[in-house]
């Protein structure tokens, strides 16, 4: 099951609310970096803010809010806030277990660790 999430930051400027977001793979990214990348240049380029921008200063100025799709990302959020290092963590655990089941399977003929 991939870790679909959506995430969203909520600023003003020039007296208007904004809520850029973005949807993000977190598996991709995880297996391209092996950790997760700081999501406010990423929300600001899908959402045309120029990161030299004071539009871009007000939205860091805010908490990234995150909305689990689906998989073990939803276990890492506590009040709307990804907690990554558990993620990381988790994600890596994960893979760990992945590759020592196919191990286990092929050649100890054990299905389920």
């Amino acid at each position: 099951m991939s870790n679909q999430v959506k995430l969203v930051v909520e600023f003003s400027f020039k007296g208007e609310t904004h809520s850029p977001s973005i949807e993000v793979d977190l598996d991709q990214l995880m297996a391209r970096d092996g950790r997760l990348p700081d999501f406010y240049p990423l929300i600001a380029r899908q959402n045309s803010i120029d990161s030299y921008s004071y539009e871009y200063e007000m939205m860091l100025a805010e908490e990234i809010q995150c909305i689990a799709r689906q998989g073990m990302a939803f276990d890492c959020i506590d009040n709307g806030l990804l907690d990554t290092e558990v993620f990381e963590k988790c994600w890596r655990e994960s893979r760990k277990l992945t590759i020592l089941q196919a191990i286990a399977s092929k050649h100890l003929a054990i299905e389920n660790l």
